[in-house]
């Protein structure tokens, strides 16, 4: 751990213990106390010791935000500045890297242009016409693109809006496309019908979204205003969509 993360942490630390003076004393002597196990981990460099204080630091400022002695807007203050403190000084560990399904590439081509858009895959033997108003010609396009909604790549000369493509209707899931706002509101519309929802409940509702993906989202909606953070952290923590959020 370098200089600068050191610092960012100490800064945290004290902020804590000066912030537990101005607290009801049901509460004030425990946030000294993480306080000071979190001085004693920095001063030690001991990075599980850290996470730990981290940890419990999360957890009674959570408690304080239940019981009506922290604000709700100073402890979300709080939790996110730990939380931003955890990112910024702790080294992430190594994980492997998550499969990705085709939903997500999918999402990566709808945000090209027609004529940006790669190739059809060529082991498709079933096609669909696509007919070609503007010069009479007829593309062939293989249904499982066509069920992920790809674009059809065309010649460079015919124009998006002379092309018309026939498509059977099939009943299915859409996969989560498209831009980042879209899916951050589709990851606000998941926690709304799923109140309290945690990591596992967002991965169901967002198939083809990584991890990483559905957490960098989710630490702008905080950010945002439009979510909140609950819990003590890790597999522990849900979300909830603020009353002031409406429904689109």
């Amino acid at each position: 751990m370098n200089s600068t993360h050191s610092a960012q942490l100490s800064r945290l630390a004290e902020a804590l213990f000066r912030f537990s003076a101005g607290l009801d004393q049901s509460l004030a002597p425990h946030v000294r106390q993480v306080a000071v196990e979190l001085a004693g981990a920095i001063a030690g460099s001991d990075e599980q010791a850290i996470n730990l204080a981290l940890g419990r630091a999360q957890g009674v400022v959570g408690l304080g935000k239940q019981v009506g002695i922290i604000a709700d807007s100073d402890a979300e203050v709080i939790a996110a500045a730990i939380s931003r403190s955890a990112i910024i000084a702790l080294p992430k560990p190594a994980k492997t890297i998550p499969a990705v399904s085709v939903a997500e590439f999918a999402g990566i081509a709808q945000e090209g242009s027609v004529e940006e858009a790669g190739a059809v895959a060529p082991e498709a033997k079933v096609v669909t016409p696509v007919a070609v108003a503007a010069e009479e010609k007829v593309v062939e396009v293989a249904p499982a693109a066509a069920r992920q909604n790809v674009p059809v790549a065309v010649p460079a000369m015919v124009r998006r809006e002379q092309i018309s493509v026939a498509v059977p209707s099939v009943r299915q899931v859409a996969p989560v496309t498209g831009s980042a706002l879209e899916r951050q509101e589709q990851i606000v519309n998941a926690i709304r019908r799923n109140p309290n929802a945690r990591m596992r409940d967002l991965l169901a509702a967002l198939p083809g979204v990584s991890e990483r993906t559905i957490r960098y989202d989710l630490e702008r909606l905080v950010a945002s205003g439009k979510i909140e953070r609950e819990g003590v952290g890790g597999p522990a923590t849900w979300y909830r969509v603020r009353a002031s959020v409406t429904t689109h």
